[in-house]
């Protein structure tokens, strides 16, 4: 997992009092007690990318490869205007 950790899939945007709080605790206790509710729909969907109910590298290229495809859409929709 060491070669995803800063992997694009594996990050969220959120204040740093946020990060620091919820340090290294297990992906199911952020998703419950922090993601569901977060404010960005990038932190509320991190659900749908649970490899059997666990963060794995399956989950972090799957959503890589999400945000990849959202960003380009954007650009392009963008040059287009």
């Amino acid at each position: 997992m060491e070669t995803y950790l800063h992997s694009i899939g594996n990050l969220t945007i959120d204040p740093i009092s946020a990060n620091s709080s919820k340090g290294n605790a297990d992906i199911k206790v952020k998703n419950t007690v922090y993601f569901k509710k977060a404010p960005f729909k990038t932190q509320n969907e991190l659900e749908q990318f649970l490899d059997n109910g666990k963060w794995t590298h399956k989950s972090i290229e799957s959503r890589k490869e999400k945000l990849i495809n959202f960003a380009k859409k954007m650009w392009c929709d963008y040059e287009s205007m």
